[in-house]
């Protein structure tokens, strides 16, 4: 939500924006929702509830549709390991065999223009200036798993994943308490929907406020990236593109 609410407004000085697709695993009833549902209070108390996207994909264009009148969109999807089974077989379900494509596509544009598919009708293209898609998908663990191809992996679409485990059954049940966001959390989410840079036109072709590192914290990720780097040379092609995208993710999370 915080990736989704500062998107298209910040970026840091090698040109990382906040655009994370993260995933939660966890088991049937371990309560998943409970994310969605905070995410949606906050966006509504903030003015930001054009930001929160659909919850559930119908095609690739519709994905298209969505990041094209919302540049700065959440999508919040549940049961991302059947959605991501489905999306394997072209035949049955060519209307969401390319929405893989799309997310990684929309993942690696954000600080430049991406153009949708081509028609005959040149007026039927889509054009959208720095798309900034943020996911956040649950699924439980042996759905997501068992749904996941060599091509997954191979082409780049886990490596751009934020994927965190849940930890069963092990929490202790909980007394239901009414969610009321603190004031100040609410105040800060409206900071960051009126803050525009790049002035009047900031909404069509945003220039974002550029983040400074500090100097410590400049050195320790380029180590990170070299690490990474000298790490995949003597990987196959599967274990590097797990790991090809790690510096980018420090850098969207930093």
């Amino acid at each position: 939500f915080l990736g989704s609410i500062t998107g298209r407004k910040v970026a840091d000085t090698f040109g990382a924006r906040t655009n994370v697709y993260v995933l939660g695993l966890g088991l049937s009833g371990v309560g998943k929702e409970q994310a969605r549902k905070v995410n949606k209070e906050l966006a509504i108390r903030c003015g930001g509830e054009k930001m929160i996207g659909s919850e559930r994909i119908g095609s690739h264009a519709g994905i298209v549709t969505a990041i094209h009148e919302q540049p700065a969109c959440l999508l919040q999807i549940d049961e991302m390991g059947r959605l991501l089974e489905t999306m394997k077989a072209p035949r049955k379900s060519p209307h969401l065999f390319d929405c893989v494509t799309v997310f990684m596509q929309l993942y690696s544009s954000s600080s430049t223009i991406w153009k949708a598919d081509a028609y005959a009708d040149s007026k039927k293209v889509k054009t959208i200036d720095q798309p900034h898609l943020c996911l956040y998908g649950t699924a439980t663990p042996d759905s997501f798993w068992h749904s996941l191809s060599t091509e997954n992996i191979s082409e780049g679409l886990i490596g751009r994943l934020l994927v965190f485990a849940g930890r069963g059954y092990t929490v202790e049940l909980q007394e239901p308490d009414p969610f009321e966001p603190p004031e100040h959390l609410v105040e800060s989410l409206r900071y960051w929907r009126a803050f525009q840079p790049g002035g009047n036109l900031g909404g069509e072709h945003p220039t974002p406020a550029i983040v400074q590192h500090s100097p410590d914290a400049r050195a320790r990720y380029l180590l990170h990236v070299r690490g990474i780097n000298e790490r995949r040379r003597g990987e196959n092609n599967l274990r590097a593109a797990v790991w090809s995208r790690s510096g980018e993710k420090v850098a969207k999370l930093a």
